[in-house]
């Protein structure tokens, strides 16, 4: 009977353990995840490695017409289309493209969550009530 009610314990025991390894791996992923986005300044020069060698005013017409040299990131409700554009290509993967120069993970997606968090702050500024 004794080694009936030790199996549980073990059991417990071993599952107590293997949550106790993989906290610190949750408390570090929460708190990289409330790391503020980086400022403008920080998200132009991204910009600027990565986007506009192809997207600029010289070459907008060959390329999807975007220039991305002019948009003042300070202002993204002036630019809120375009940017909800870079936004949908950067988080898929479709741009850069294959074959080009490419930022890594951490600073694609500070790119993509501070241009989300712009915009929604732009949107919250000034609520579209429909017609």
């Amino acid at each position: 009977m004794a080694g009936i009610s030790r199996i549980p314990r073990l059991v417990a025991g071993g599952l107590l353990a293997g949550a106790a390894a993989l906290a610190p791996q949750v408390v570090l992923h929460a708190q990289e995840s409330r790391q503020p986005p980086a400022d403008a300044a920080a998200q132009r020069a991204v910009l600027d490695r990565y986007c506009v060698g192809c997207h600029n005013e010289r070459t907008k017409d060959s390329y999807a017409g975007l220039a991305l040299d002019t948009v003042d990131l300070t202002n993204a409700a002036a630019h809120a289309e375009l940017l909800e554009k870079v936004v949908r290509k950067v988080r898929t993967g479709q741009m850069p493209p294959a074959g080009r120069r490419r930022p890594d993970e951490a600073t694609r997606e500070s790119l993509v969550r501070w241009v989300e968090a712009e915009l929604d702050s732009a949107a919250a500024a000034n609520p579209n009530p429909g017609r």
